[in-house]
């Protein structure tokens, strides 16, 4: 691999922008986002949006690693939050992380991924160290979305768990 950022200079050093775009391209779907923007600048505005989605379909269907660096990193960085709002459903996991990309465009839909997300954590929560993790979630909750959404959430939650005491207890601690 090392040898094709060898190629990619020579391409540089030659002016030869095709080649240098077809190696930017393979770079950026190998993970390395400097080379997005390395091939942002080479290709021509008319042609960007074509490449642009041919990236995000290569990326969409990859499922290696970095997909899960990559990708959103390019939709930020393209401000398709439409796109990231998909991926966020997709892997509301991922919600932790692009909240504030997200939150005032969407906020139903936050609110929507976050309430499931930590309804999935509870559902495999067993013990009160599992149970006190889910904290900080509904406190991002309530940053996000506010403090009316994550009381309903807990209140649901505490009826949900009612027969898990230890439970209940770790979610009224919850300053909200």
């Amino acid at each position: 691999m090392r040898w094709q950022y060898l190629e990619y200079e020579i391409y540089v050093k030659q002016k030869n922008f095709l080649k240098q775009r077809e190696l930017a391209e393979q770079f950026v779907l190998e993970d390395n986002f400097s080379y997005f923007l390395v091939l942002k600048k080479l290709t021509p505005v008319i042609e960007w949006s074509t490449v642009i989605e041919r990236i995000l379909k290569s990326l969409n269907t990859n499922t290696a690693s970095y997909y899960e660096t990559i990708y959103p990193k390019i939709l930020i960085h393209e401000n398709l939050t439409e796109k990231l709002l998909t991926y966020c459903q997709e892997f509301p996991q991922r919600i932790l992380t692009y909240t504030s990309y997200l939150e005032k465009v969407y906020p139903i839909e936050v609110n929507k991924i976050f309430t499931l997300f930590i309804y999935g954590q509870a559902s495999q929560a067993n013990n009160r160290q599992a149970y006190r993790n889910i904290a900080p979630y509904i406190q991002q909750l309530r940053k996000s979305c506010g403090s009316k959404a994550a009381l309903a959430l807990r209140q649901d939650l505490m009826n949900s768990y009612k027969h898990r005491p230890a439970f209940i207890d770790e979610l009224s601690k919850i300053p909200l």
